[in-house]
């Protein structure tokens, strides 16, 4: 796999301060794309086990809030090869480290993985099946749920997001994983609240409102709810 930029303190590309590899290699040659020098896999840098340990080294650095893959498309099957061991190493690391801080920047991988599987077991070939389509869906929004969930956002705005209509992200969302969209995302923002508040370092208000709560009593009707 080759990449065309690793970005070490990236603010545009998700969540607070990010590592970003923008790897090489795209198929979909999409008209208009500002970035078409990235459709040829051999573009840029090969990725070695040096910059696997940069990538390593500066996730580290307590100022950074994650990792961002970009393209590029990250999807393409020949840069699964590459990227699905980075991810799981970095899974690993953080379910066996004490740091809390990494198992939190950390926390939609476990879904991008299932994600990547998917893809990865499809033919180029293949035309999806409904249900497929339908868990791929499923998976697709629950990883930007894990990644964007400290972000405030409406229902309307995830319906946009997804070309859905609020019935049919439920719905989709639902048989995949037992919940609505709105109780996924509500206990996620419970959990890392909770974590903060462990902590010690914020207020109750402030780890309402970094957790993506609109405010001390949202989170507080989410923690009371989930007590027995």
């Amino acid at each position: 796999m080759h990449y065309g930029e690793l970005k070490k303190c990236d603010i545009a590309n998700g969540i607070g301060v990010r590592v970003t590899l923008f790897v090489s290699g795209c198929t979909n040659r999409c008209p208009d794309c500002f970035q078409p020098q990235t459709w040829d896999f051999d573009y840029g840098k090969e990725f070695t086990e040096d910059t696997k340990a940069e990538i390593f080294a500066e996730l580290d650095k307590p100022f950074v809030n994650g990792l961002t893959v970009l393209g590029g498309e990250p999807f393409e099957p020949r840069n699964q090869r590459e990227l699905l061991p980075l991810l799981r190493q970095l899974d690993q690391q953080a379910a066996s480290s004490d740091m809390q801080l990494l198992q939190t920047k950390l926390l939609y991988l476990r879904c991008l993985f299932d994600f990547l599987d998917v893809l990865s077991e499809a033919r180029p070939s293949d035309t999806l099946s409904g249900k497929k389509r339908a868990d791929t869906t499923a998976l697709r929004i629950k990883s930007y749920l894990d990644v964007n969930f400290r972000t405030p956002f409406s229902a309307q705005d995830l319906c946009a997001q997804f070309f859905l209509s609020q019935r049919q992200l439920d719905r989709i969302f639902c048989r995949a994983y037992g919940m609505t969209v709105h109780a996924y995302l509500t206990e996620l923002r419970r959990h890392y609240a909770c974590a903060l508040l462990e902590k010690g370092e914020f207020s109750a208000r402030r780890a309402a409102l970094e957790s993506g709560f609109s405010g001390y009593q949202q989170m507080r009707r989410a923690v009371r709810r989930k007590q027995p």
